[in-house]
């Protein structure tokens, strides 16, 4: 399979969903509030159309199509991708501690 380029935010995201499972926006979120949310979807989406994590629409409200939360998890080429970077991260987590 043909590496992907991946930057390192794309990285921390791709390490949390395998680390652990799926997980909301707020969860994958770079810093507090819109600015930290707009950074998060717009990596989310190229991983998305890379075809390394896919999303599903759950309704919190059963009688209001607006009120909506997004689940983000690996596909199989995810998963095989974020093998690698956690092990590149657990061997140098001095390079990732601050992010």
């Amino acid at each position: 399979m043909k590496q992907k380029r991946i930057t390192k935010p794309a990285k921390r995201i791709l390490y949390l969903l395998h680390k652990y499972g799926n997980r909301y926006l707020s969860d994958l979120s770079f810093g507090e509030g819109k600015d930290g949310q707009d950074k998060t979807k717009k990596i989310l989406y190229r991983l998305v159309e890379k075809r390394l994590v896919t999303s599903k629409q759950v309704l919190l409200h059963k009688n209001n199509k607006h009120s909506a939360r997004a689940y983000y998890w690996l596909t199989d080429d995810g998963k095989k991708i974020a093998d690698e970077i956690v092990k590149e991260i657990d061997e140098n987590c001095s390079y990732y501690k601050g992010w």
